[in-house]
């Protein structure tokens, strides 16, 4: 109940809220071969993990790298893919379901002359379908 008046009158304490630091808590440990090595990989190899590349440093530099850095390099290549990596394929999904969407179209039908008492008529020609059927209209106007 106490709780809850305090957060009512605004005096709620919330310990993470202030402004964000600009600074690093400690020094990057991937500063050294980031670049040298691992972009060029990456570059070469967009689809590999993070774990992958971790077990590559392991086995090059075994006394620098451990599990406690995976974390690290999994935001560094999420970040790395996300400005420098690959392009996604966009796709965006049409679900058409019967008698929701029609399609209506005029077109100018020049193909053939149609004359009416003698003279031309120029005349449209108005199709219309369903969206998800295969029914159809046919008029001319």
């Amino acid at each position: 109940m106490r709780t809850g008046r305090r957060i009512e009158q605004g005096k709620n304490h919330q310990p993470h809220k202030g402004k964000p630091r600009n600074w690093r808590t400690r020094e990057d440990p991937f500063a050294s071969v980031w670049d040298k090595e691992l972009v060029p990989i990456l570059n070469a190899n967009p689809e590999l993990k993070p774990t992958t590349l971790l077990l590559y440093l392991q086995e090059k530099y075994p006394e620098e790298y451990n599990q406690s850095h995976l974390r690290t390099l999994q935001r560094r290549v999420k970040q790395w893919k996300a400005t420098c990596g690959p392009h996604k394929e966009v796709m965006f999904p049409q679900v058409h379901r019967p008698g929701e969407m029609g399609l209506s179209d005029f077109t100018h039908f020049q193909e053939a002359t149609i004359t009416i008492a003698g003279k031309p008529f120029n005349h449209l020609l108005y199709h219309y379908r369903l969206a998800g059927a295969w029914m159809a209209v046919r008029s001319s106007c």
